[in-house]
């Protein structure tokens, strides 16, 4: 069992800024959690700089290039702490970005603390007098995230920070099937056992996907502004709001 103590290596926020424009001009990958994944093979995953959050520490011998774990339910129970733990020391595995509220239980090079706007009494969304909804997207994320409704987006405003060109989506399946576990996310039924994965907030899929899309229409917005071209390479993704493409061309 790993030791939780009470700091972390990285503590000075200032420091951040060995990651803006790190990968600049770059394509990176950014992975959804959803069942789809399970037909991504590690080979097309390790050829790109790849983005992945909370579950993905259930995908068996693999770990991302940047791992972010922005929701205080996924570190609430010891044995939701301890599976990020596992991916840590991968090779792969260059950063983890770990909510500051929780970052006293990570003492590890390569662990940093990022928060989310509203706990610092920044809403990151309000609802306008015409009854639409603004939300906030983080230029300066690893300081101050914006967080609507998906994991993807904090893991868009990473790489928009990081300066890629460039995010396929793999994993965006788009659908929320709150009675079939197997439907939810890529991993199997059976490691809930190993992982117990927190309540959701989603009644419907159709609720999850319609929050999810305000997300994904400022991504688009913001990466026309600033030269970053998204591309869904999840194959009957349900999610119309970036452009479709082949996986197989990637390859």
């Amino acid at each position: 069992m790993r030791c939780f103590l009470t700091m972390s290596h990285q503590s000075n926020i200032y420091s951040y800024r060995q990651f803006k424009d790190s990968h600049k001009g770059e394509t990176c990958v950014i992975i959804g959690n959803g069942p789809s994944l399970r037909d991504v093979d590690d080979a097309f995953l390790y050829k790109y700089p790849t983005f992945g959050t909370n579950l993905i520490v259930m995908r068996e011998n693999f770990a991302p290039t940047y791992y972010s774990g922005i929701g205080y339910n996924h570190f609430d129970t010891l044995e939701r702490a301890e599976a990020v733990w596992g991916i840590l020391d991968h090779p792969n595995l260059k950063a983890a970005f770990i909510n500051r509220l929780v970052i006293h239980m990570y003492r590890h090079p390569k662990v940093w603390s990022i928060l989310a706007g509203n706990t610092y009494g920044e809403p990151n969304w309000e609802k306008t007098d015409d009854d639409n909804i603004r939300i906030r997207f983080g230029t300066d994320p690893l300081n101050n995230v914006g967080v609507f409704a998906t994991t993807i987006y904090v893991q868009i405003q990473l790489a928009a920070y990081m300066g890629f060109t460039t995010a396929l989506l793999v994993g965006l399946d788009h659908y929320y099937d709150v009675d079939d576990s197997k439907g939810q996310h890529f991993y199997e039924e059976g490691t809930q056992e190993a992982y117990d994965p927190p309540d959701y907030p989603w009644d419907i899929t159709e609720e999850y996907s319609s929050k999810a899309d305000i997300a994904y229409r400022v991504s688009l917005v913001v990466g026309e502004q600033i030269g970053l071209e998204f591309i869904n390479l999840t194959p009957g993704s349900l999610c119309d709001v970036f452009d479709m493409g082949n996986i197989d061309d990637w390859r």
